[in-house]
């Protein structure tokens, strides 16, 4: 029987880099987000994502992906700056460039799931998500 979830004691495993755990509080605030419609809680959730989906698997791109999604409408729906949304957007490009470069043989293509992403951004967002993909990928090399 697995023990049942306490926010506090995931923290303090994501915070030591436990992938499940860091996999655990992003479900869980996507979760909440999607739900209560919970702002705060989409872009909590988008640390313990990025966290994981750094690591390298592109299974931890999918709650990282639907993550920004969801804090991008719900910044549109609170009315919070046009700045935030942008830069979401350019994450997910920069996101999904990198799972397309890391992408396994027989996964699903990510590549017209980007092409559709970069269609319906503005240049400058498309721009600031190869700045991103850049910055990580550099990032991932200082290891």
């Amino acid at each position: 029987m697995s023990e049942p979830f306490s926010a506090y004691i995931a923290l303090h495993r994501a915070a030591r880099g436990d992938l499940e755990a860091q996999r655990t509080l992003a479900r869980e605030a996507l979760a909440c987000s999607i739900g209560e419609g919970d702002f705060r809680a989409a872009t909590e959730g988008l640390v313990f994502a990025r966290m994981a989906a750094s690591q390298g698997d592109n299974t931890d791109l999918g709650v990282l992906l639907q993550l920004l999604a969801v804090s991008a409408s719900l910044a549109k729906a609170e009315g919070d700056c046009d700045d935030l949304r942008e830069a979401l957007s350019a994450e997910v490009v920069a996101y999904l460039s990198i799972g397309v470069d890391r992408q396994p043989e027989g996964e699903a293509d990510l590549a017209p799931w980007l092409a559709v992403v970069v269609a319906s951004c503005s240049p400058d967002e498309v721009e600031l998500g190869k700045n991103l993909e850049r910055q990580m990928v550099a990032a991932e090399r200082v290891g």
